[in-house]
């Protein structure tokens, strides 16, 4: 692993393989890093194919440094621009995943003449305007607005086609919880028994929640009582 060290004085942490041209860059999505199974699936596949290949963190993210929450969309394509420029020779094929999808679409109105073809997985253009601020109330735009963040609770949607389908989600999602506690929380949590024991009051609660909520939305399922895990004592 290297770093650039942007204009803005951002370092930049990157992993890039030589190869012939042109050659591939990977540009992850929000909150994500180039640690990914994305990421790292086509850096084997480039140097598998002799093709150059570069991944890296915009600031914020990943190894590169900077806090996340004080960068934003503008901070990040300047971060990926100046990847490409300065850590690339000759005409790149862009590979972009969610965010990393829009980040790739302004590289192609910046410097296109260094764009050889753009891929782009989920691509999410604009997700900050027609995602996050078209479901704010007024209040929260506001509050947004003067403080300059807001923190939202997560929300899980799973798509889902029948009841089953829906409880064997709920079921693994239950036995990821249910393990991250035991790990989280070794004093209060020792043993099996103790696991399942918490595995099945969350099952229960949950399938309940969950039925009721199916029953509601037939074509989409919103969790929004998974938080409770957060606050085992």
């Amino acid at each position: 692993m290297k770093f650039l060290t942007t204009d803005a004085g951002r370092r930049i942490a990157y992993v890039q393989s030589k190869g012939i041209g042109p050659g591939l860059v990977f540009l992850g999505g929000f909150m994500s890093d180039m640690t990914g199974t994305k990421a790292l699936h086509l850096e084997a596949w480039c140097k598998a194919e002799g093709r150059g290949f570069l991944r890296f963190d915009y600031s914020g993210h990943g190894a590169s440094s900077e806090a996340f929450t004080d960068g934003c969309i503008g901070d990040w394509a300047e971060d990926a621009q100046a990847a490409i420029c300065e850590l690339t020779q000759g005409r790149q094929i862009l590979v972009g995943s969610s965010m990393g999808g829009w980040i790739s679409l302004l590289m192609t109105k910046r410097i296109s003449e260094r764009i050889a073809g753009l891929v782009t997985i989920a691509a999410a253009p604009d997700f900050t305007e027609d995602g996050f601020w078209a479901s704010f109330n007024a209040d929260t735009r506001k509050f947004l607005i003067q403080e300059g963040q807001v923190n939202i609770p997560r929300i899980m949607a799973i798509p889902i086609q029948s009841p089953n389908a829906l409880l064997r989600t709920v079921d693994h999602i239950l036995c990821c919880a249910a393990r991250c506690i035991c790990l989280s929380r070794r004093g209060f949590c020792k043993g099996m028994r103790m696991r399942r024991s918490l595995l099945t009051w969350l099952n229960a609660f949950l399938r309940l929640r969950l039925a009721m909520i199916y029953s509601c939305a037939c074509s989409r399922a919103r969790i929004t009582g998974f938080h409770l895990c957060a606050r085992w004592p």
